[in-house]
């Protein structure tokens, strides 16, 4: 599914349509959060890139099994077979490499780019506080303290570096 170039429209591709099937909120009815969508991109870029080093360990395998089906010796196979790596390299080559850096528009290529962007969001939106107040005690998320705790540590440090000087 991803070893193919994108023509005139993205949403032709069925992993770019799933992506988006992904992105869904049905419980609100709307579009999950961008630094939430980003790990499900990181799983899919994961996945394939494991896939690839899969697929071209398999393909050696076979190529070495045909020459010897060919009356190659094993060794000869093994060295005539193209390697993991070059395989590696020119499977990342065609369908994983960013268009910026030569590669052609591809499902990945979207992918990376939409993951780059989601990144950028995440890192640089502020989270949502999680404060609360009960009489005189603070709670932020699982943490809880009162304002005399606070004034506790202030007058320590205090303390602490008076007697430093």
């Amino acid at each position: 599914m991803f070893n193919h170039k994108l023509g005139g429209s993205e949403f032709d591709s069925a992993i770019i349509s799933a992506l988006a099937v992904i992105g869904l909120d049905l419980e609100n009815q709307g579009w999950i959060p961008a630094e939430n969508y980003t790990l499900k991109l990181s799983a899919m870029v994961t996945v394939t890139r494991a896939l690839v080093v899969h697929i071209a360990y398999g393909h050696r395998q076979k190529t070495i099994q045909s020459y010897i089906d060919q009356g190659y010796s094993e060794e000869e196979a093994k060295e005539e077979a193209p390697t993991v790596f070059k395989t590696v390299q020119e499977l990342v080559h065609r369908f994983i490499t960013l268009t910026s850096y030569g590669g052609m528009p591809s499902p990945m290529d979207r992918i990376l780019h939409m993951r780059t962007y989601g990144m950028k969001i995440r890192y640089t939106t502020k989270g949502e506080a999680r404060v609360s107040w009960k009489g005189e005690r603070i709670y932020i998320d699982k943490i809880s303290f009162t304002m005399g705790d606070i004034r506790a540590v202030v007058h320590g440090l205090y303390e602490t570096v008076r007697e430093r000087d």
